[in-house]
């Protein structure tokens, strides 16, 4: 199977993005109004319903992105700048195996950015720079098995590269850097009538990390409920 999509979007600036006032953030009304361009192109192969591998390419363009950015004193300020993103993705699922099914997913990604020639007194001629919370390196593995008296349990694995940019160089040019991370989550489920019951506990090993730079998250969760479903 062969498949490819393009497509254009548009994204104006909020008001927060414009007029936003306080003494750690403020807004910028010279900003524009993000405009970009996309496309994918995707392979799949299918063997016998048992085996499922697909490869799929993306390219997008963005003009004048908006982005928040620290300059260096607890202020931020939304600025635009040109980015431009593309990658790999591959995946591939198996369930030979009687009520056991397993997927791997990987993505690599590359995304950079530089100050629109736009912006009033930045300079246009920066270099990209790898933009922040843009990991290259994804990976992700889930396995379902279905046991006796209908009990789905559910092991996923996810992995996040460890990520380093740096600001621009009228902000200091300091280097940002948040190290990679691996979690485990289990999901124990079964349906009754027309209800699911579940039991899940995410992050298993209780691991510490951070997505956001200065901002942890929770470390081992459980949680438990029912799924109601009024359709089949």
């Amino acid at each position: 199977k062969l498949s490819s999509t393009i497509g254009r979007a548009f994204r104006a600036p909020t008001f927060n993005d414009l007029y936003w006032l306080d003494p750690y953030m403020i807004g910028n009304p010279d900003l524009k109004p993000e405009t970009s361009i996309g496309t994918d192109f995707g392979i799949e192969y299918k063997l016998k319903e048992t085996l499922v591998s697909k490869i799929t390419l993306f390219y997008s363009d963005v003009k004048d992105f908006i982005q928040w950015n620290n300059d260096g004193t607890f202020v931020w300020r939304p600025l635009n700048s040109d980015v431009f993103s593309r990658g790999i993705e591959l995946e591939l699922g198996n369930n030979s195996l009687k009520n056991l099914t397993q997927n791997l997913n990987y993505t690599f990604l590359e995304s950079k950015g530089k100050l629109s020639e736009n912006v009033s007194s930045i300079p246009d001629d920066w270099k990209y720079k790898t933009l922040q919370y843009t990991p290259k390196h994804r990976l992700n593995y889930n396995l379902s098995y279905l046991a006796p008296l209908e009990i789905k349990t559910k092991i996923g694995v996810e992995y996040t590269h460890k990520q380093e940019w740096k600001d621009w160089e009228y902000l200091g040019g300091k280097i940002h850097k948040l190290p990679g991370y691996t979690l485990t989550n289990l999901r124990v489920s079964r349906k009754i009538l027309q209800s699911e019951v579940y039991l899940s506990c995410e992050n298993i090993f209780d691991r510490r990390y951070v997505s956001r730079e200065n901002y942890p998250l929770p470390g081992r969760t459980f949680s438990g409920g029912i799924n109601l479903y009024l359709w089949d």
